[in-house]
């Protein structure tokens, strides 16, 4: 592993990341290791302690940490590592998730620091080994034949200043704004949400053996998307198999030949309802194939998702929008009753 040194920051003692660089003023230094599935319960409680006072957007459980664990290409014993103070407390995490697409490969960063143990210069000192480790990381798969490029990155929340500042200081720069829109389901006007579908389209449910067409349609729909990352089917399975997922609530838009022309996948982020006051389902992937844009597939899928959100007992829906796709875009979701809330930074780097 390529040598890092790091000035101003804790002592990180791992043999693999040989850094030697220690600050005088922190009384403890870390004992660094890579990340163990045993190691689990204890990142849930750092962020347990981290989310209590960020209040983030997104939350996590431990079935969250155990699906990135067992994700595809995840390989954490060699991506994550956890820090320990001298009683052997977790008080940090670098965990960078890599996602082979289709076209581009990608690393995601993924770090958190007991709020006792801010301002150390620790999450800097995360993001500088995640961003190394993910050039590492990419260098070992150019080795055995992989010819995308790389992009590195992750999402923050606009309001968590600390977050992005210890991103840009890595020289990840905002590449593009989310925003979160909600709605309460009580609020919906009955007559708003009666949408017809076009002449030859019908909706039905996403099953199993339609995952691989959805991917399809997914790809289709999102190739006129600037930096937009096709799915490969490996990746696909696992995010329609992960916890969060509710195949029950999510659609698919069918034409007269059965082929999926648009789709609505739908989760359910249970980490978030406590926290937020009110349960809450959550479309994650919306699309319709370029063909059938202008119809009114994309709204109908959302209208008869908010039925299917309804009819499980849920108080409210959200949606994350990307502000570049312009105001017919928000307009879509906005004529629902879908209010904006909070907003995302997706910082990126491609060496």
């Amino acid at each position: 592993m390529r040598e890092t040194c790091w000035d101003n920051v804790v002592n990180i003692r791992h043999p693999a990341l040989r850094v030697e660089m220690a600050d005088p003023h922190v009384e403890s230094t870390l004992s660094w290791s890579f990340l163990r599935e045993e190691d689990l319960p204890e990142l849930k409680d750092l962020r347990d302690a981290t989310d209590y006072l960020d209040d983030p957007i997104e939350r996590v459980d431990l079935n969250n940490l155990h699906d990135l664990f067992d994700a595809p290409y995840a390989d954490p014993t060699r991506n994550a590592v956890v820090g320990r103070d001298r009683n052997g407390s977790v008080i940090a995490y670098a965990w960078g998730h890599p996602r082979q697409g289709e076209g581009e490969a990608r690393f995601w960063l993924d770090w958190a620091v007991h709020p006792a143990w801010r301002y150390r210069g620790i999450g800097e000192a995360c993001i500088v080994w995640l961003r190394d480790r993910g050039l590492e990381w990419y260098e070992e798969q150019r080795a055995q034949g992989l010819a995308d490029p790389l992009w590195l990155g992750g999402y923050v929340d606009e309001k968590l200043t600390l977050r992005l500042r210890q991103m840009e200081g890595g020289g990840f720069v905002a590449e593009k704004w989310f925003c979160d829109m909600k709605v309460m389901l009580d609020q919906v006007n009955p007559d708003v949400i009666q949408t017809p579908l076009p002449d030859g389209v019908r909706l039905a449910p996403l099953s199993p053996e339609l995952s691989e067409e959805v991917r399809r349609a997914h790809n289709c729909a999102f190739s006129t998307v600037p930096g937009a990352n096709r799915l490969g089917t490996v990746v696909w399975e696992h995010i329609l198999a992960i916890t969060t997922v509710r195949l029950d609530w999510s659609l698919v838009a069918l034409d007269d030949h059965d082929r999926v022309v648009g789709y609505a996948v739908n989760s359910g982020y249970e980490p978030n309802w406590e926290s937020q006051g009110y349960s809450e389902g959550w479309t994650e992937f919306l699309g319709t194939v370029p063909e059938w844009r202008g119809k009114g597939i994309a709204r109908a899928l959302l209208a008869n998702s908010l039925v299917l959100f309804r009819d499980a007992g849920l108080a409210g829906a959200g949606v994350g929008v990307d502000l570049h796709h312009g105001e017919a875009a928000y307009r879509l979701f906005t004529d629902l009753g879908y209010q904006p809330a909070e907003r995302l930074v997706l910082l990126g780097m491609r060496p």
